[in-house]
């Protein structure tokens, strides 16, 4: 009784704060927004370039150039995919990892990329079903249970409204945001 008690007690925890809803804004001691704080922001620090190494949790990862017009690219590799909703397009981007733990690990559930338009708005292909690609055949999803010191590499995509493409940049963090970095398009 006393697990199910726990269990319950952790479910309600979850839920308010998933529900607390509203603005996320930072305050300061006196209540009052910190307008320094842009809660859009991501990954903190400095503008990566590309084919920079960053460690994220047991992964050295590098991100290539990014397709920026990569809607007609995926429409053409897959008879399944279809167009992204209106107003946004297709983006691409090769992620080479090289996994350093001790026993295997997955690219896919252990790293997570989104991006950041050019306004700070962050569309995470995740969380967000308009942000969301279709199946790549050569994604970076396809590795699992990858050996230590192995390196593989795969795509990842985002759906981003076309106006906040040019400008914007890849975030690159673990499922828990421990680890966080910026890295350019081009």
């Amino acid at each position: 009784m006393k697990a199910l008690s726990f269990v319950a007690a952790c479910v309600l925890a979850v839920g308010l704060t998933a529900c607390s809803g509203g603005d996320d804004a930072v305050t300061d001691e006196t209540g009052q927004a910190d307008e320094a704080a842009d809660t859009t922001e991501q990954g903190g620090g400095e503008l990566l370039a590309v084919g920079s190494e960053m460690t994220v949790a047991d992964w050295t990862v590098s991100l290539g150039e990014t397709d920026t017009a990569a809607t007609e690219t995926i429409l053409a590799t897959d008879d399944l995919a279809e167009e992204p909703v209106a107003g946004r397009d297709y983006i691409l981007v090769t992620v080479t990892a090289t996994y350093q733990g001790t026993d295997t690990g997955a690219p896919w559930a252990d790293l997570w990329l989104s991006y950041s338009g050019a306004d700070g708005t962050v569309y995470d292909p995740i969380d967000d079903v308009d942000s969301a690609c279709p199946y790549l055949e050569d994604g970076l999803d396809e590795y699992d249970k990858v050996a230590a010191g192995t390196q593989v590499a795969g795509v990842v995509c985002a759906s981003v409204p076309t106006e906040q493409i040019a400008g914007g940049h890849w975030i690159v963090s673990d499922l828990f945001d421990e680890y966080a970095y910026n890295v350019d398009i081009a």
